[in-house]
């Protein structure tokens, strides 16, 4: 885990939680900090991003994780001078997409849901992954005055395939937004 400039050594980290289970990746970690890198002039500010890589194990068989995440929330409990513990500084952090929370406004031409989403990922510059090939849906859609996530959100919930389908989408550790068919998966 990096810190905006600060590597934090892997015995300061007290915990790390990885969630993958919601629209877009979180993380929450706890950092001992016993050289008060923190208490003093590198105190993360506003737009400080904090990275995290995991390699894989074994390494050939899976990809390594790497993600850049913002800030959101900073907690800290103050440790005891002298040979008490150190400092203790929580992080609650959202992965790091430009745009993605930005009202916009855009127009997108006669087309279907699957088309307009992979619009929207590449001007997010996410890749795009489905297991469907498009969607039965033809019409013009519009994204006026709201975010991109609410934009794609809505988008998801009305895609329309067949009577038998219905989807999900969301953005995953790799930065790709994922629209799944979940009917296909049962």
């Amino acid at each position: 885990i990096q810190i905006g400039s600060n590597k934090v050594s892997q015995s300061d980290i007290v915990s790390m939680r990885l969630e993958l289970n919601s629209f877009i990746p979180t993380m929450t970690v706890e950092i001992s900090d016993g050289s008060n890198k923190f208490s003093d002039l590198e105190y993360p500010l506003d737009g400080t991003v904090v990275s995290l890589y995991l390699r894989p194990m074994p390494i050939d068989e899976y990809r390594p994780l790497r993600i850049d995440f913002d800030i959101i929330n900073i907690s800290s409990i103050p440790g005891q001078p002298g040979e008490g513990p150190p400092n203790t500084f929580n992080f609650d952090c959202v992965m790091k997409v430009p745009l993605l929370y930005a009202d916009v406004m855009q127009g997108f031409a006669n087309g279907n849901s699957y088309d307009h989403l992979i619009e929207c990922a590449e001007g997010l510059g996410l890749g795009f992954a489905s297991n469907e090939d498009g969607t039965d849906d033809l019409m013009p859609r519009v994204c006026a005055q709201q975010s991109r996530d609410e934009f794609i959100n809505l988008t998801t919930v009305a895609a329309y395939k067949d009577d038998e389908s219905f989807f999900t989408s969301y953005i995953d550790p790799h930065y790709y937004l994922c629209m799944v068919n979940i009917n296909k998966q049962f």
